[in-house]
């Protein structure tokens, strides 16, 4: 079986394959600016709205599925300090402020 997805997130030209995953289910990634984007499937030749997803009609009354892409928000920044996932170093807390050897010796 061949899917494909098209939509108007890349001016309905071109077609993005989707990948068959080990429980059946079809799918992809696809990099989307955000807005209101329409798209439709095509399944072994034939083009198909997907029924468990949001449906719309275009300017001239043809159905496709719709996804609306909200602008993604910038992550919290976190201090060097504060930040739990990270590891300290092996190095004991008390050698940061030590100076650096002098080259000449």
């Amino acid at each position: 079986r061949e899917v494909y997805v098209v939509g108007s997130f890349s001016n309905w030209q071109t077609k993005i394959r989707l990948t068959r995953e080990d429980d059946g289910a079809f799918s992809t990634v696809v990099q989307i600016v955000p807005g209101i984007h329409q798209y439709k499937f095509i399944v072994d030749g034939e083009w198909r709205c997907a029924q468990d997803q949001p449906r719309c009609l275009d300017s001239v009354g043809n159905e496709n599925n719709c996804i609306e892409v909200e602008e993604a928000e910038a992550p919290e920044e976190t201090p060097i300090d504060q930040d739990p996932t990270r590891d300290e170093p092996p190095s004991p807390r008390n050698s940061y402020s030590c100076p650096p050897p002098d080259p000449g010796q």
